[in-house]
């Protein structure tokens, strides 16, 4: 009867604390998601179905993709495979942003609410999620009864820097709640506190959901979970104690390290080298090896369910992957001391120096912004525990991570100064996709594991002072609260939201809408084009009622990207016979309606009014062009041997005024020491127009960088001999290592030896003899040397096919520059 009374008054005490239990994590889940709402849900909140969170195009992706995934589940199509942008070719959706595994389970929201309010509700629950779940993870490393240190922890994850610049745009990037929650699954299992199959069963579940959120921050999660692995092996294989833990259990011998920084922390000063090996270690091996080997398991398991999707994404959706030049998007080393503007304080005050960190200016890469109070406390906690095992094992994870995140380059302010240890990184497949400036989010992830253990090893002291203790206390809390102030978001800036100014045409309830011009499932044009407007958000909120002959999920695909008029579309630039291109690309993808939504420029009405199509009507404020294709059905065998020779020539004579430019601005008595011949350099810069997509092979070597998305070539050529390192090396930074900076010595010499004539420019562009004729006709005569096709001399011959690739000397250039 008494073991009875013990056991209902055990049952009902561990029933009390479970609720408690529930209720604090509940309270701080809470907290977290009222500081999400502060931060970005308001005013969007008002207008939640119409608004959207984030600025620019780059959320109608993912509006666009909650849409899709409901449209799938409706029609039972294959939501891998889209055929309603791009339209009528259709486009792989597997190598794009779209977030199949955050669409699916919003789908009752999305339902319910619609695609815009359902992104606006995940979007403010994911920064809370991040933190909560870092908040699990932290309370299980440092202890399971404070909740302060955790907390900060989390907040530190959830709202970190990294965090709140990608919730300016993008959600496939913020989508990383899963992460603490496979570390603390880990440590569980670990732990044995978790049976083998319940772990392999969540963690592949985990795995999928991870990578059905986001390719990008799968293979980084995994690339930067296999390095720091192998640290904590190889420092616990080389040192493990200095004194064995006080808790005989061994299931807490990794926790013990974690925790008992104020016990040990002056022991292990005194005996450094004494390390010992002990049963517990043992085990304590063989358990991390069970565990590494579910874990592979796991991700084999993993690879098998999601093999429809590999097997598309190898097929074809690689191709969609788009390509940004990592030394593009590093991270800048001021920017560790220095906000970006999406921070409350100093963010307006230091945009005269954050404004040149990134290339492109692309603000929400800029993530590793850490403040002067969290490096301090880094410094400080590593150097007090520079002996434990745990911690040194952290603090060179920390480290490779933040040095990998400064990417292949060196970069200082605006300055490119030297090479880094993740060059040879660029090359690794899925991570080579990755922009180094990314990886903070792991930087912050350590950080926050670095703060709660500072912050626990501070309310764990032993001090007899307990006013000093106190004081102690309160500098520690003090000390991360600064850190957490210097890191805040401004509570209104730029980019925190979008209203996009809805048409009444794309709205359901009214009357001259959409229904009443466009025919359902038919192909439309919408202009502004792709990534300069908002064609994925109208057709996501009109429920997939029409096709779209664009898109915006990636890289413009090259079956549309061959077409001149398709660079029209984009930058409203004319090109050579226009009207013919334009009437047979409107043919050839059965277009029946363009739609121009203002404001757009002025040049569009002038191209669309050459073709004889129905006249346009503003309707609900848009312009409604519908197509007649019996009108230009004449267009349809174009005769591409009359254009494309006109549109080989034009293209071919940008690259050549560009260079003429570049020449007429830099040269001075024949001396190139200040030219910088990359053609990422030369499209930035206004030298060659951005139409040309030069930055997609800026991680190629040697002579295939300096190819162009035209099937162009630009970029240094020596007059005398062949293409050699010494030419590659003109054209970047310190002998070859990145755009856009001062010359190597070794190049210098080389081109005073040749009194800069030694080197010349060279401009290619590939196709036929025939489609090439003009170029032929018009510019040989200028040429030093001329290859075709390359790297064959020419000799006359008028067939062949390949690249042109015609040299010019400096003087020569000059000299074109002058011409009238």
């Amino acid at each position: 009867m008494y073991n009875l009374d013990m056991m209902k008054e055990y049952w009902f005490h561990d029933r009390y604390m479970g609720k408690v239990s529930f209720l604090k994590n509940l309270f701080v889940f809470i907290f977290y998601l009222l500081l999400s709402v502060l931060f970005f849900g308001y005013p969007v909140l008002s207008h939640i179905s119409t608004y959207y969170i984030g600025g620019g195009v780059d959320p109608t992706q993912y509006i666009w993709s909650f849409e899709w995934v409901k449209y799938c589940l409706f029609h039972f199509k294959n939501p891998f495979y889209t055929n309603f942008m791009w339209a009528p070719h259709g486009f792989d959706l597997t190598g794009s942003t779209a977030v199949f595994g955050a669409a699916f389970l919003s789908l009752p929201l999305t339902i319910l609410l619609g695609p815009v309010a359902s992104y606006n509700i995940v979007m403010i629950l994911l920064p809370a999620l991040a933190a909560f779940s870092m908040f699990i993870l932290l309370k299980h490393i440092v202890t399971t009864t404070r909740f302060f240190p955790a907390i900060l922890g989390g907040y530190i994850f959830g709202f970190s820097s990294y965090m709140i610049n990608q919730m300016s745009s993008h959600m496939h990037l913020v989508l990383v709640f899963i992460i603490p929650l496979m570390g603390y699954l880990f440590l569980l299992k670990i732990e044995n506190r978790i049976t083998n199959l319940k772990f392999i069963s969540l963690f592949t579940v985990m795995l999928i959901f991870q990578f059905l959120f986001s390719l990008e921050i799968f293979a980084t999660f995994t690339f930067f979970g296999f390095i720091s692995l192998v640290i904590f092996h190889l420092i616990y294989n080389k040192i493990y104690y200095k004194k064995k833990p006080n808790n005989n259990n061994v299931n807490d011998i990794i926790i013990n390290d974690i925790i008992n920084n104020t016990n040990n922390a002056n022991n292990a000063n005194k005996s450094k080298d004494n390390y010992e090996d002990d049963d517990k270690n043992k085990d304590l091996k063989l358990r991390m090896a069970k565990t590494l080997k579910s874990t592979v398991l796991s991700y084999i398991i993993a690879g098998v369910v999601l093999s429809p999707y590999l097997y598309l994404f190898f097929i074809q959706g690689r191709f969609n992957v788009v390509h940004f030049a990592p030394a593009d998007f590093s991270s800048n080393l001021l920017n560790f001391f220095i906000p970006s503007k999406y921070t409350m304080l100093g963010g307006k005050f230091f945009t005269f120096l954050s404004d040149k960190f990134d290339a492109r200016d692309y603000v929400f890469d800029q993530d590793a912004y850490l403040g002067l109070p969290f490096i301090g406390i880094l410094i400080f906690y590593f150097y007090k525990n520079r002996f434990k095992p745990f911690v040194k094992a952290l603090m060179y994870s920390l480290l490779t991570i933040v040095v990998f995140s400064i990417g292949p380059t060196l970069h200082i302010y605006k300055y490119s100064i030297m090479p880094m240890p993740y060059k040879p990184f660029i090359v690794v497949p899925l991570i080579k996709h990755a922009l180094p400036a990314r990886f903070m989010l792991y930087a912050f992830f350590t950080l926050g594991i670095i703060v709660a253990l500072f912050l626990n090893e501070q309310s764990k002291n032993s001090f007899k002072n307990k006013k000093l203790n106190a004081k102690l206390n309160a500098i520690k809390y003090a000390s991360v609260l600064l850190g957490i102030l210097f890191i805040l978001p401004p509570l209104s800036f730029s980019g925190r939201y979008t209203n996009p100014n809805l048409p009444a045409f794309f709205v359901n309830n009214t009357s001259n809408n959409y229904k009443k011009f466009i025919k359902k499932g038919s192909n439309i044009l919408i202009i502004p084009f792709g990534y300069n407007g908002l064609s994925l958000y109208y057709q996501a909120i009109d429920g997939m009622y029409y096709k779209t002959a664009g898109g915006y999920l990636g890289d413009t695909p090259s079956y549309f990207s061959k077409y001149a008029i398709v660079h029209t579309f984009y930058h409203a630039e004319p090109i050579p016979y226009s009207k013919m291109e334009l009437a047979y690309f409107l043919y050839k993808h059965n277009v029946k309606d363009v739609i121009l939504v203002p404001p757009v420029n002025k040049y569009y009405f002038r191209l669309f009014g050459k073709i004889k199509i129905n006249k346009n009507l503003y309707k609900s404020g848009v312009y409604v062009y519908p197509v007649s294709l019996a009108a230009i059905s004449k267009y349809k065998a174009l005769n591409v041997k009359i254009t494309k020779p006109i549109l080989k020539a034009y293209y071919f004579s940008l690259l050549l005024k560009g260079a003429v430019k570049l020449v007429k601005e830099n040269i001075q008595n024949l001396n190139i020491k200040n030219i910088k011949l990359s053609p990422e350099f030369l499209e930035k810069h206004g030298y060659i127009p951005n139409f040309f997509g030069v930055s997609k092979n800026i991680n190629g070597s040697g002579f295939a960088k300096y190819y162009t998305a035209q099937d162009s070539w630009i970029g240094p050529f020596p007059l005398n001999g062949k293409y050699d390192k010494i030419t590659d090396g003109i054209a970047n930074l310190n002998s070859g290592l990145a755009a856009g900076g001062h010359i190597g010595s070794d190049v210098k010499s080389h081109i005073d030896a040749n009194n800069g004539i030694g080197i010349g420019i060279g401009i290619g562009i590939g196709g036929s003899y025939k489609n090439l004729r003009l170029i032929f006709k018009k510019y040989a005569k200028y040429a030093k040397k001329i290859y075709f096709p390359y790297p064959s001399r020419y000799e006359g011959s008028k067939t062949g096919n390949g690249l042109l690739l015609m040299v010019f000397s400096i003087k020569n250039l000059e000299s074109i520059a002058f011409k009238k």
